[in-house]
């Protein structure tokens, strides 16, 4: 009952701004709403989503339906497009490219993320103590954390096409003591997790319908890997390399990062202007400030 008024109060609250003339944007989440909101003209409203992406699809739903078109939704688009049971999405929403809205970023702008770890291992080579590897990259790291997070978004593929409705706390890829973990491993940690079956027949049963998702994405694991999974696995192979940092910690230095020139190189930053653009609004003010 109560998801019901959450969900009768949040779009009413979009209405409400629809009826007097606003042109709404609703973000999926906090991060995205915090990312976007510096970048956004007063001529339109930004929404933090409330409830996560389904909720926020059932309110996209919900206001199209009744004939408003002035709202668009961003959501994350996850793992939409690869599960057997794919959804179709609406006019009036915007899905990521990748998995989610951060991995868009990362994916449009990779100087962003690279020079906050070449600071990272400048930093470190300076110490009298750094045992930093002479030819280790920033992109050496990105490149083996994809790796890692992707063995994490095939247990996740699996888990949605067998409708298993696993649940998967934060961070399960640090949990295996500073070690890249195997999708063993994975496995077996998430079974634990959702008090399961860990039966070792059981595990390689699973282990090995895993491996042929692993196996048949692989060449799509960029735009499958997770903000969340990314950042837990770059903090792990990091601190294999003897860099120290938290998975919160990256994740932050990111967000905090987006400035306009990396806005501009992101696709939803040209489908979100071309939207506001058809409605006689500016929307987004980075080629604005960039020209100042």
């Amino acid at each position: 009952m109560n998801e019901l008024y959450n969900q009768s109060s949040f779009c009413n609250t979009i209405i409400m701004l629809l009826e007097a003339g606003r042109k709404v944007i609703v973000t999926e989440g906090d991060v995205d709403f915090d990312i976007l909101y510096p970048h956004i003209h007063d001529d339109v409203k930004l929404v933090r989503g409330a409830g996560g992406r389904e909720h926020v699809l059932k309110a996209a739903e919900n206001i199209r339906g009744q004939g408003y078109i002035d709202a668009l939704f961003l959501v994350d688009r996850d793992f939409d497009g690869v599960l057997k049971f794919s959804r179709e999405f609406g006019e009036s929403v915007l899905p990521s490219r990748c998995h989610d809205f951060i991995m868009d970023l990362l994916e449009g702008y990779p100087k962003l993320l690279g020079t906050i770890l070449d600071q990272m291992l400048a930093r470190k080579r300076r110490s009298p103590e750094s045992k930093i590897r002479a030819d280790l990259t920033a992109r050496m790291l990105v490149e083996d954390a994809i790796g890692y997070a992707f063995k994490m978004s095939a247990v996740r593929i699996h888990s949605l096409n067998n409708k298993l409705e696993w649940k998967f706390p934060r961070r399960i890829l640090t949990t295996f003591d500073g070690a890249v973990g195997t999708i063993y491993q994975i496995v077996e940690r998430v079974l634990q997790k959702n008090h399961c079956d860990s039966s070792s027949v059981r595990i390689d049963s699973i282990v090995e319908d895993v491996e042929n998702v692993w196996r048949s994405l692989n060449g799509e694991k960029v735009s499958l890997v997770g903000d969340h999974d990314f950042f837990d696995a770059l903090a792990v192979v990091c601190r294999c390399e003897g860099i120290c940092v938290s998975a919160d910690d990256l994740s932050d230095q990111v967000a905090g990062a987006v400035r306009c020139d990396v806005m501009l190189n992101v696709f939803w930053f040209s489908e979100i202007e071309k939207w506001c653009h058809s409605r006689d609004c500016k929307g987004l003010d980075c080629r604005e400030n960039l020209r100042a």
